[in-house]
Order: structure tokens, then sequence, then C-alpha cells
């Protein structure tokens, strides 16, 4: 009953990126380009955060951490029991989700093949120059020192339906409920807001009553590729007005709430 069910993986340690960025001689650049940071000009903090990341995507990974990287997909891969695992890479900030939110500006790289995984790793590490980030560390001064980020890499669950539980409502933490907001297919559009999804709100005792539910007409759905990658594909249309939990998932995902 404690035991909720995730998805098997590994986590690449925020010493292990720190090390990648010091070594690749990337923290410098970083630095120098925080304290130049041309913050009234909207066009040179994308050009710095362009700069910055195509930075980290173009530093290899120092070879001992690489190695151990693909020796811990190869276990994860023999525990998985399944050649040529799919997973995702995604980030994992000290203030993700603190007094500073960084909540959905992160890169989440999914549906990634051996070949690619140490590719998307550094996408992830590389997210974290995005231009609300840099404002953040400018204003932090002291050098702009960046907060620790690790990645986490965990096989890919080719989702049915995504989405994400709140413990507590956002709107309204006093009222005794929970809220659940989730679409077809994966979670993306879920969380960075480019579609409406379907909200659930259940109350916190016994049972998880369905207290209110909204329905949203979801007429996109993002979808793993069989190889890598993923494809947006249209829902079918007796699906698009069509809860995407049913009752029972809805109570089940509370519980595990």
């Amino acid at each position: 009953a404690n035991w909720l069910p995730v998805p098997d993986g590994f986590s690449i340690t925020s010493r292990a990126c720190r090390d990648f960025l010091e070594e690749g001689g990337i923290l410098p650049k970083v630095r120098a380009a925080i304290e130049d940071l041309p913050l009234a000009s909207q066009e040179g903090l994308l050009r710095t955060s362009e700069a910055l990341r195509g930075a980290v995507l173009g530093t290899p990974w120092p070879k001992a951490v690489a190695d151990q990287i693909l020796a811990a997909f190869d276990a994860l891969e023999e525990r998985a029991e399944r050649h040529g695992l799919l997973v995702s890479a995604r980030s994992s900030a000290v203030g993700e989700d603190g007094e500073f939110s960084f909540a959905g500006q992160y890169a989440s790289v999914l549906n990634v093949d051996r070949e690619r995984i140490l590719d998307a790793c550094r996408e992830v590490l590389a997210s974290q120059f995005g231009p609300r980030a840099l404002v953040y560390y400018k204003a932090r001064g002291a050098g702009g020192d960046l907060l620790p980020m690790a990645v986490c890499v965990v096989a890919m669950v080719d989702a049915r339906a995504s989405g994400v539980l709140y413990t507590r409502s956002p709107d309204d933490p006093s009222e005794e409920s929970m809220v659940l907001a989730g679409t077809w297919g994966l979670g993306p559009s879920t969380v960075d807001g480019r579609l409406t999804p379907d909200v659930f709100t259940v109350g916190r005792g016994e049972g998880y009553p369905l207290l209110r539910s909204r329905v949203a007409p979801k007429d996109r759905m993002l979808l793993c590729r069989e190889s890598r990658g993923l494809v947006d594909v249209e829902v079918p249309g007796w699906m698009r007005d069509q809860p995407c939990l049913t009752p029972a998932q809805v109570s089940t995902l509370a519980g595990f709430g």
C-alpha cells in the first residue's frame, strides 16, 4: 500500500552534470554572459540564451560519465528484459517547484533510444539556460551561480492518457479536495498549456467521491513513435468529447495521491 507504480530508471547526479559544465568550459561562459545580460533587450536575451544552449549541445560528455550513462541504460534495459528500450530524460533541479518556480521551463525529451540518450540528457541540461532562467540568475547576483540540476532517465510509458494530480486544489487549498487534469496521449501539452485538459475534482475522504468534472474537447494528442520520437495526431472523432479517465481510474489516482 505504500508503493506507487512508477517506471524504472536511473539518475545522472547533479555532481556529474556540474562536472560536465566545468570540464566543458561552459561555466565561465555562463558567468560572463549573465554579467553582461541585456535585460532591457528581449532580442539580446534570446541571443544569449541560444548561445549558451548551443555551447551545451556542442560539448561532449566526459568519457567516464558517458560510459556510466550508457552502462546504466544497458542495466535498465536488462532489468526491463526489453532490447531496444525507449526512455524519457527529464530535469530534476533545485528550485524547480520551490519559491522561484521553474516548473515547465526545463526540457523533457521523450521516447529516446540508446543511440540518442547522451544527446537527450544534454538537451535537458541546455534547457536550464532559457531566457526566464537567465533573468533569475542575474537577479540572484553573486555571479549568478547556477541551481544544481540532475537528470532523471526513466523507462518510457506509452500512455493512453496523461496529466497532473494536485493533492490539494491549487485554487482553494482549504477545500478538502484533490484535482486531476489530463488529456489523451502523452502529457506535455497538459503541462505547457497548449491544450485545455479534462479536469476532475474529487473529495479527499473515503472513496474519493467525484465532486466536479469538466470534460474539454480534445482534437489532438501526442503519441510515441514505434522507433523513437513523438507524433502529433488527430484524436478520432468519437474520443474527442469523451473524458480521458473513467471514474474508477480517477478514484485509483486519487488513492495514489
